[in-house]
């Protein structure tokens, strides 16, 4: 009896996985990054994901991240990146506008980013969200109301690891579908391939 409950909880197990990895659709694989995209459950936006593995140290790979005021050589069309606040070494707020193509106003984003790791120290993840309200809205750019990042990063070795980073976000007002499309696919694709550069370095 225990041995057929435990074959159904690992034919529904295995039922949902697959089922998961299907709601994803790979629409960009390319120097061994792959962009992929599915229906949000918590925004009308197709949430994104953006799977590679990447050569460097965990180490460095926060010190990129942390480094803000140099977010803008590397993010797709990042500038006015600043630092805001900080709780403490794993958890710091900052500000960053994403540039649009004219007549569309640029948008701008207060993200929170905080750090975790499980007890071997190679699984990390690290997670980031908007924080709209923590500083007055600027005439002539759009807030972001929503935005979710998540990076799961395994160590596979001391300098090699395997990152999957999902999004989901509501960019504010209105952008047109090609616009939309441009962001959700290169954006991604452009600033990962830029960041494993930098990891490299």
């Amino acid at each position: 009896m225990l041995l057929r409950i435990f074959s159904i909880a690992i034919f529904m197990y295995t039922s949902l996985e697959l089922q998961a990895q299907k709601d994803w659709e790979l629409i960009k694989n390319k120097d061994g990054i792959k962009v992929s995209r599915k229906d949000s459950d918590s925004s009308a936006f197709k949430s994104i994901k953006v799977e590679g593995t990447f050569h460097g140290t965990w180490e460095k790979l926060v010190y990129i991240l942390k480094d803000v005021k140099h977010h803008s050589d590397w993010v797709y069309k990042s500038s006015n990146v600043r630092f805001i606040s900080s709780l403490d070494e794993s958890d710091f707020t900052y500000y960053t506008v994403t540039e649009v193509p004219w007549p569309f106003e640029n948008r701008d984003l207060i993200i929170n980013m905080k750090f975790t790791e499980d007890n071997t120290g190679k699984i990390h993840r690290i997670v980031t969200k908007a924080q709209p309200a923590e500083i007055p809205v600027k005439a002539g750019i759009i807030r972001v109301p929503y935005f979710k990042a998540v990076w799961l990063v395994k160590m596979l070795d001391k300098n090699k690891m395997s990152i999957t980073y999902t999004v989901s976000l509501n960019p504010g007002g209105s952008l047109p579908p090609w616009l939309m499309n441009t962001f959700a696919v290169k954006g991604p694709f452009e600033t990962f391939r830029n960041l494993r550069e930098l990891l490299k370095d």
